[in-house]
This record gives structure tokens, sequence and C-alpha cells, in this order.
């Protein structure tokens, strides 16, 4: 995705341009099969981009699928059966992560129950909730993370499988309902950031976002991320948009496609 830098963080150049990548993640669960994370860009950018966006965001950002195209097919070329994803867990609604959602008919997706309930209303002048994309999901898991008991730093989190492999967070602030995951790798935790941090500097640098749901909530959430990596530095963050601290980690429990 090719979008100025204005419009992602606060003092941003409108005219420089900034590539970011629009990342999936598929876990290889030892008991529960493939468990998917966001599912990147849809076939609609391509086939008719100003139908499916609007014209306003369709003249805002540059968009085009990489390699053999969406999430499905790209697992397919990789010796991963989209057919054996159990569950697609949505760090948000925003339509470059669920694109390809509706390639996963047999999977559970599971959503935090307050962004599932804002992407139902309208967002004015760029709304970036496309109900196209989920309108014919059949199953639902809603994650009310209020009153859920805290996770280190975290406010607030649910074990996905009940045995401490996935842990999704609450990482409200981006949106209604941010969630992000944690991953329990042999190597160390990952945290998939989703939004909540767009890109390495999001949460490193703390560098604001041009908008967010609730920006108060937005920086606590990014200090407490940041607390804990202090923790815990065996931590791999990935921010929602940006491979490069990943790329360059050279974890052996950790593949790049």
């Amino acid at each position: 995705m090719d979008v100025p830098e204005g419009l992602l963080f606060r003092g941003g150049s409108w005219l420089k341009p900034r590539s970011l990548q629009a990342l999936a993640f598929v876990v290889e669960h030892p008991s529960r099969g493939l468990v998917v994370f966001d599912t990147g860009l849809g076939r609609a950018v391509e086939d008719d981009r100003e139908a499916y966006l609007g014209r306003l965001m369709a003249g805002v950002a540059e968009l085009s699928l990489a390699g053999a195209g969406t999430l499905d097919r790209q697992m397919t070329e990789a010796g991963l059966d989209p057919g054996g994803v159990g569950h697609v867990v949505l760090s948000h609604m925003h339509f470059d992560h669920t694109g390809a959602l509706e390639s996963f008919s047999g999977a559970e997706v599971v959503v935090a129950a307050a962004e599932l309930s804002d992407a139902a209303t309208a967002h004015w002048p760029l709304d970036y909730f496309m109900e196209g994309d989920w309108d014919e999901v059949a199953k639902w898991s809603r994650i009310d993370h209020s009153g859920r008991q805290p996770l280190a730093t975290f406010v607030a989190h649910h074990d996905l499988f009940g045995d401490g492999s996935v842990m999704l967070i609450d990482l409200r602030g981006h949106t209604a309902g941010s969630q992000g995951m944690i991953v329990m790798l042999p190597l160390g935790p990952v945290v998939l950031t989703g939004d909540a941090a767009w890109t390495e500097e999001s949460w490193r640098y703390a560098a604001r976002p041009m908008m967010a749901h609730d920006m108060r909530l937005w920086w606590e959430q990014i200090w407490r991320l940041k607390k804990f990596v202090q923790l815990v530095p065996a931590t791999l963050v990935i921010p929602g948009h940006d491979l490069g601290q990943t790329a360059t980690a050279r974890r052996e429990d950790i593949l790049l496609h």
C-alpha cells in the first residue's frame, strides 16, 4: 500500500509517499490446526478499487496484491491448506485486514465485540470498514474484553485455546475494539499488534498516528507494549504494516513468505 506519510503520522508530509505491507499471519498450532491473524487485502482492490473503497479513499491510496495474490492463494503456494484454518482472529475490521476473510468460510472469526458493533456504523469522511468483506461470515466469536483479567502489562486478555499458547490482548485505541495476539513460540513470545502499531516507529518511538478512535488509549497501549518488551526482552513485536525487525531477526520459528 502506497499512502501519503501525512495520512499515517502527525506532522508527516502529504507529498511524501510511504510504502506499507498489508500483513497477514498464519500460526501452525500443534494441536489446533491453522490460526490466521488478519487476512490482508482482497481481490476488490485490483478488480474495482473505486467501487469498493469509494472515490475519496481510492484516490488517496495505491493498492496492489503481491505474489500469488490473496492470503488463501499465498497459503496454497506455501503448502498450507486454507481449508484447514479453524480460527481467523481479526485485530480490527479495516479493509486492509479483512479483504480475504470470506476465503475461510469454515473458520470461526474471532473479533472484539466492540469492534464488530462499531464496524456497523458509518465513519465519515474515510470509512475503512467494508461490510462486503464479512457479510457472509457464518461463525463469529465475539470477545468482550471489558472486565477480563490483565496479562502482564496489558489491561485484559483472552486465552484463545485455554493453554496459554495464543493470547488475545486488549489494544483498543486505534479502533473501538482493536486487539493484538501474543503467540508463545519456542524462541520467545511474538506480539502481533495489528494497527495499534502501524510501523516500527509507532511503538518504538511512539510516533503518533494522524487519527485514532481514542488517541489517549492508543498512547496508553503503546507504553504498555513498550513496558512488556522491556520486561520480556526475548519478545518480537510485529507491527500491522512493517516487517522490518522481523526480516532481520532470522528466527527459526518464523517463516517469511
